[in-house]
């Protein structure tokens, strides 16, 4: 054997053999047995909880209390907001200098997930107010979204406009 492909060239090659009966040991050794494998398979075929309801059980409610310190919301993090104040500014009941109900909801889009612009705007006042907001809203893809939503839910699914 010439050493072209060996592993060990500078070994002669009789301790190539045992390096390799060594090496041949631990790969034995780090076999997965068979019943060792089938359980591990059935282990990851068990039901999970649903991603949401891990999170939900693990991170505290936004802009609420956990202990002293105040939770903020994700999207409004650069500014001294609790949740009661962002939903009631949201809301158009309160305004604070520029922060009035036209920065709250492109904030909301911007920055939150879509159920929980869904669940704090609601789509009637996402609909109605999309005119103002749209120019605002930093994220092509965003746009594009609320965009399809205003095609889509008048034409197909005006059941859930009404209300609200």
């Amino acid at each position: 054997m010439t050493g072209v492909g060996r592993r060990y060239t500078h070994l002669s090659e009789c301790e190539y053999e045992e390096e390799d009966q060594k090496a041949d040991e631990v790969m034995d050794e780090n076999t997965l047995d068979p019943h060792e494998a089938l359980a591990m398979l059935k282990a990851l075929e068990a039901p999970v909880a649903p991603v949401e309801t891990m999170i939900e059980d693990s991170v505290p409610v936004p802009g609420r209390y956990q202990g002293n310190l105040l939770i903020r919301l994700p999207y409004v993090w650069d500014y001294d907001l609790d949740e009661e104040t962002f939903r009631n500014i949201l809301a158009g009941r309160v305004a604070l200098g520029r922060l009035d109900r036209d920065w709250a909801a492109v904030r909301l889009i911007d920055f939150a997930p879509y159920r929980e612009i869904v669940r704090l705007l609601g789509f009637r006042d996402l609909l109605d107010g999309w005119p103002r907001w749209r120019d605002r809203i930093r994220s092509p893809g965003r746009r594009r979204g609320i965009d399809f939503l205003a095609w889509y839910l008048p034409e197909r699914r005006p059941d859930l406009l009404v209300g609200r």
